[in-house]
């Protein structure tokens, strides 16, 4: 039995620039996700999930799933079978199993639990099988086989590579524009405005409301200002960085107006800004949350406070590491759950 974790990811900028041939920056932060696969002695493959179990036969072009893939098995599913079909020839079966994903109040938090679905699906699967490749490629695209082609894959390259990464939008398959970075450690936190959201309806919902040249227009200066806020991070100005987040926060209200709501964010952004701190949504709005930067710990752990006060939830984050193999002998609830799943699927 062998144990993996993925970490959730945040869009610092460029979330819907990127989906438009543009560039986004995304941090993989935590909380982690712990996954575990363990060898079958027939040809057989059984995913578990919180939410049951889907199984099926290995075959040369994937897996032949005794039932129809629901939507909280798609990503894995989508994942095993690329590996499965890359690898196409008969070899022996696995179990894997995955841990559910954290919620606050019985809401996700928009940290990507799909994609990094699939990077655990992938690389548990290429581990299983014994395969050397790296696991990005694959799990674009059983990320985007999964979303019907919506979405750029950035969430995907965060989770899987790890750290701050830079990545440019293009056509699947296709040469990956993907940069890890390494900035300054500003203090950083991640505030949740209580209502979880659809990356695929919000996306539908802009792009029927804004036409080629608006989202071009759009992408020119999520162009500009992001870059911006790369180097001030990289060089650690935060009071530069600060202006770039406050432009890209106004681009985004000016190509949101009218379809998102605002929910709680203008309370929150001007507590966040009466503690000097700054603050951005990161995802496609209409709910999740907003990352928040933060000159020095202090100060974040004081916004932090004031936010709770108020009935907000928030959590401290750092960047992490992508997906890495965790020691046999891990310890803790999950690790035991994926323990039981796997010796009684």
């Amino acid at each position: 039995m062998k144990f993996l974790s993925a970490p959730g990811k945040l869009f610092v900028c460029g979330e819907y620039a990127v989906v438009w041939g543009g560039t986004a920056r995304v941090l993989a932060t935590g909380p982690r996700a712990l996954a575990a696969f363990q060898h079958r002695e027939d040809c057989r493959v059984h995913v578990q999930l919180e939410a049951g179990g889907l199984a099926g036969d290995i075959t040369p072009a994937g897996v032949s799933w005794a039932q129809p893939v629901s939507q909280p098995f798609l990503f894995a599913a989508r994942a095993v079978d690329g590996i499965l079909a890359k690898h196409g020839r008969a070899s022996l079966g696995f179990n894997l199993a995955m841990a559910p994903t954290p919620l606050v109040e019985g809401h996700k938090l928009g940290l990507g639990s799909s994609a990094r679905a699939a990077v655990l699906a992938t690389k548990a699967s290429l581990m299983a099988l014994g395969m050397v490749e790296e696991p990005l490629a694959f799990a674009l695209r059983a990320h985007a086989e999964a979303q019907q082609g919506k979405g750029s894959g950035a969430d995907v390259a965060a989770c899987s590579l790890g750290g701050l990464v830079r990545y440019m939008g293009g056509p699947l398959g296709g040469p990956l524009k993907v940069q890890s970075l390494h900035p300054k450690p500003f203090a950083l936190a991640y505030v949740f405005m209580g209502k979880s959201a659809s990356t695929v309806s919000m996306l539908k919902a802009v792009e029927a409301r804004h036409e080629a040249k608006a989202r071009q227009a759009f992408v020119l200066s999520s162009e500009i200002f992001g870059e911006q806020l790369e180097r001030a991070w990289l060089q650690g100005k935060f009071e530069v960085l600060a202006e770039a987040v406050e432009v890209l926060q106004a681009l985004l209200d000016k190509l949101l107006a009218g379809i998102s709501p605002p929910l709680a964010q203008e309370q929150i952004f001007r507590l966040v800004k009466a503690y000097g701190c700054s603050i951005k949504q990161s995802g496609a709005g209409g709910g999740d949350g907003a990352i928040i930067f933060a000159p020095d710990e202090g100060r974040r752990n004081a916004l932090l406070e004031g936010l709770r006060k108020r009935g907000f939830w928030g959590m401290p984050i750092g960047m992490q590491p992508g997906v890495v193999m965790e020691p046999d002998s891990m310890e803790g609830a999950e690790a035991e759950l994926l323990r039981q799943w796997l010796v009684h699927p």
